[in-house]
C-alpha cells in the first residue's frame, strides 16, 4: 500500500518532526505501493557505487548539460509505433514527461506541458482513461489503509511527532473520474476521522480554489507556490508546532498564478 512510507516513517524512532502526507485517493487506498516503490529500498540501503555515483552526478550537473532521459534516442524511438506488440500498454501510451526538478529535489511541472499543447493534451489523454479504467478498492483494502494509517499516526505522535494530511487539486475534468472511483465520504472522510488527524482537503478552502491544472492533474509552477502558500497558513492555525515569522509576506492568491520568469 502507498501506506508503507508512512509506515517507514512511524518505524524511525529519530523522527519527532511533522509528516505532511500529500495524496490522492487513487494512489493512496490500493494494494501494493505503486509509484516509486524503489524508494524505500534505496532509503534503506544505498550502495558505496551508488551514492558515489550520485554525489558525482550532481557535481557534474552544475557545469555540464546531460540528455535527459525521457528524451534519450531509445526513449524517443518506443513512442512512435503504439503496435509494436498488439493489446499491451507501451511507452507510446504513457505521460512522456510531466516535471522537473532542481538541485534541492525540488520538483515542478515541466514547462513545456504549460506552453505546449500537444504535449498538455498527451498528458491529459493518459490521464482521463487512467482514472476511470481502474476496478475501484474493496471494502478490505480500504479498512486495511485506514487501520494502518491510524497505526502509523499513534506510533509518531507516541514519540512527539504529529502528521497531518494535505489534499492538492486536481481539475473539475479529472475530478469527476476521481470521485466516482473514491468518493470523498468513502475515502478522505472517514480517512482523517479513524485516524484522527488534521486533514487539508482543496474543497474546503476559496485561497485553493481556481488554480490552474494545465494537464488536469498538477499544478502550474506558479501555482504550486499559491497552493503551497495556502497549505502552509493553514497548518499555522492548526498546529502549535508550526509558526509564521512576524515579518511573513501577505498571503498568495490565485491572482498570483502568474508564469514565472525561466
Amino acid at each position: 500500500m502507498a501506506v508503507r512510507f508512512l509506515e517507514d516513517l512511524a518505524a524511525d524512532e529519530d523522527f519527532k518532526g511533522l509528516a505532511i502526507v500529500g495524496i490522492t485517493d487513487g494512489l493512496y487506498f490500493r494494494d501494493g505501493i505503486g509509484l516509486m516503490a524503489g524508494a524505500l529500498d534505496r532509503y534503506g540501503y544505498e550502495s558505496p557505487a551508488q551514492r558515489s555515483s550520485y554525489v558525482l552526478h550532481r557535481a557534474a550537473s552544475k557545469v555540464f548539460a546531460f540528455m535527459d532521459d525521457a528524451y534519450r534516442l531509445s526513449a524517443l524511438v518506443q513512442r512512435l509505433d503504439p503496435g509494436w506488440r498488439p493489446g499491451t500498454r507501451g511507452p507510446c501510451n504513457d505521460v512522456w514527461k510531466v516535471s522537473v526538478k532542481e538541485t534541492g529535489r525540488q520538483t515542478w511541472l515541466w514547462p513545456r506541458i504549460e506552453t505546449d499543447a500537444r504535449l498538455r493534451e498527451r498528458a491529459r489523454a493518459v490521464w482521463m482513461p487512467g482514472a476511470s479504467r481502474r476496478p475501484p478498492p474493496t471494502a478490505e483494502v480500504i479498512a486495511r489503509t485506514r487501520a494502518a494509517t491510524k497505526v502509523a499516526v499513534a506510533r509518531i505522535r507516541a514519540r512527539g511527532g504529529d502528521v497531518i494530511f494535505v489534499r492538492p487539486p486536481s481539475s473539475p475534468e479529472l475530478r469527476t473520474s476521481e470521485d466516482a472511483w473514491m468518493p470523498r465520504a468513502l475515502g478522505w472522510d472517514p480517512l482523517i476521522a479513524t485516524a484522527r488527524v488534521e486533514g487539508i482537503h482543496f474543497d474546503d478552502f476559496s485561497s485553493m480554489q481556481g488554480l490552474d491544472i494545465p494537464e488536469f492533474s498538477h499544478l502550474s509552477r506558479a501555482c504550486a507556490r499559491v497552493f503551497t502558500d495556502a497549505y502552509v497558513r493553514v497548518i499555522a492555525e492548526r498546529l502549535p508546532r508550526v509558526a509564521l515569522r512576524a515579518d511573513a509576506p501577505p498571503a498568495l492568491t490565485p491572482a498570483d498564478c502568474r508564469p514565472l520568469p525561466r
